[in-house]
C-alpha cells in the first residue's frame, strides 16, 4: 500500500513538477536504473515514491518519460493559456468593437464587405496578436451586442451626402411646403409581379425538401402604386414596360382621386424625367408636384415596403401559369391592404422611412 502522500503533484508549478521529476531519476539511477532498461528493479518504484513523498505511479511515470525521451521529456512545460492567447483585456475589447462598429471590412484591407467571425478573427491577430478560436468571436461578438443580420443593400453609387441632405434638408422643405399649401405627399414606385419567387418556405419532414410546381414560361406583369403615411393606397397594374405613356396615365388616375394637390416623391427613373411629363405637369402644377429622392436610395421610399409585403403574399398562393392569374393574385392583395389604412401606415415605422411618417 502507498504510504499517505504530504502533497499532490499535480498542484506543484511546472519548474517544481520538473524538480521532483529529477529527483525521482537520480534516485532510481542511484538504485541502478538504467535508460534501456524496460522494466524497473522489483520494488524499486515503490522505495523512490517513498523518498521523494509521490505517488508510486508518478514515479513509474516518470522514469517512462525519460526512459522513452530522455531529460527533455522530464522538463518543465508551460501550463496555462500561451501568451497572447485567447483573451483580450478591456480596453482591446472597447476598441476592436469600436473599429467594426465604424469601418468594414475593406476598410481596413480585409476581404469582403461585411463582418463576419472570420474577419474579425483576423483584425484582432492583426491588431493585437492574439489568436482566437471562432467559438471565442461569437462569445465577444454576442458580449458586444452584435447580432448575424442579413444586410440592407445599398448601391455602389448612392451618395451619403445626397442622402443626408434630402433627410435633413431637402425632404423638411416639402414637408412644410405640403402643410403651407395643404397638399397630400405620396410615395411612389415601380415593381414587377411574376410567377417566380425566392421568398416562398415551407415545412417538411427533415430530409425531404417540399417541391414546388414551376415552369420555363417567365411570366411577369407590372404595377406602379403610391402610398401616403395615413394609409392611403393608390395602385395600376399594366402589361407593357413603364414610359412615359403609362406613367401619365397614373398620374392622372391619381389626381381624378384626389381632393387636394398631390405631392409625389419618386425615384429618378428616366421616365420620369421625359419632356412630355414634364408638359404635362406644368399644365396641372394646381394639381399635383413631382419630387425626386437622391439617386440610388429605394430604402428610404416607403412605397417599396408595399413591393415587398406584395410580393411575400403572392408567394403564399402559389404557382401562376398567365398574366391574368398573376394580376388577379396580386389584385386582391392589393385590394386588401387597400381596405386596411392602419396596415399602409406601418409601411413608415420602418427604420429607414420612419422620417416620412
Amino acid at each position: 500500500m502507498e504510504k499517505e502522500l504530504q502533497f499532490d503533484a499535480k498542484k506543484l508549478t511546472s519548474k517544481e513538477q520538473e524538480t521532483l521529476r529529477k529527483k525521482i531519476i537520480r534516485k532510481l539511477m542511484q538504485q541502478g536504473f538504467t535508460a534501456e532498461q524496460n522494466r524497473a528493479p522489483r520494488g524499486g518504484y515503490q522505495e523512490v515514491a517513498e523518498d521523494c513523498e509521490c505517488s508510486y505511479s508518478h514515479v513509474k511515470e516518470t522514469w517512462r518519460k525519460y526512459r522513452d525521451g530522455g531529460v527533455s521529456a522530464i522538463n518543465a512545460v508551460k501550463i496555462g493559456r500561451p501568451v497572447n492567447s485567447g483573451r483580450l483585456t478591456v480596453e482591446q475589447q472597447n476598441e476592436i468593437k469600436k473599429l467594426i462598429t465604424d469601418k468594414n471590412p475593406e476598410q481596413l484591407k480585409l476581404p469582403g464587405c461585411l463582418w463576419d467571425r472570420e474577419n474579425v478573427r483576423d483584425l484582432i491577430k492583426r491588431v493585437y496578436a492574439v489568436s482566437l478560436a471562432l467559438q471565442n468571436i461569437s462569445v465577444y461578438l454576442k458580449k458586444w451586442g452584435m447580432t448575424p443580420q442579413r444586410p440592407i443593400t445599398r448601391h455602389y453609387k448612392q451618395n451619403p451626402e445626397a442622402i443626408e441632405k434630402w433627410l435633413n434638408e431637402d425632404y423638411p422643405a416639402i414637408k412644410e411646403r405640403a402643410k403651407s399649401e395643404n397638399a397630400e405627399i405620396h410615395w411612389g414606385d415601380e415593381t414587377g409581379c411574376q410567377n417566380e419567387t425566392n421568398y416562398v418556405k415551407g415545412y417538411a419532414p427533415k430530409g425531404q425538401t417540399p417541391t414546388m410546381p414551376v415552369g420555363n414560361e417567365h411570366i411577369r406583369v407590372n404595377m406602379i402604386s403610391s402610398v401616403t403615411n395615413q394609409g392611403k393606397l393608390r395602385f395600376m397594374f399594366y402589361r407593357s414596360s413603364m414610359n412615359a405613356k403609362v406613367f401619365l396615365k397614373f398620374l392622372n388616375r391619381l389626381i381624378k382621386s384626389a381632393d387636394r394637390k398631390i405631392f409625389l416623391v419618386v425615384d429618378n427613373m428616366k421616365t420620369h424625367h421625359a419632356k412630355i411629363v414634364k408638359a404635362w405637369l406644368e399644365q396641372h402644377k394646381k394639381e399635383i408636384e413631382l419630387f425626386f429622392l437622391p439617386p440610388y436610395s429605394p430604402q428610404h421610399n416607403p412605397d417599396e415596403y408595399l413591393n415587398g409585403n406584395l410580393k411575400r403574399e403572392l408567394a403564399k398562393k402559389g404557382y401562376s401559369k398567365t398574366e391574368d392569374e398573376i394580376e388577379s393574385k396580386a389584385r386582391s392583395s392589393m385590394m386588401k391592404f387597400q381596405k386596411n389604412p392602419e396596415h399602409v401606415k406601418s409601411y413608415f415605422q420602418a427604420k429607414q422611412v420612419k422620417y416620412a411618417s
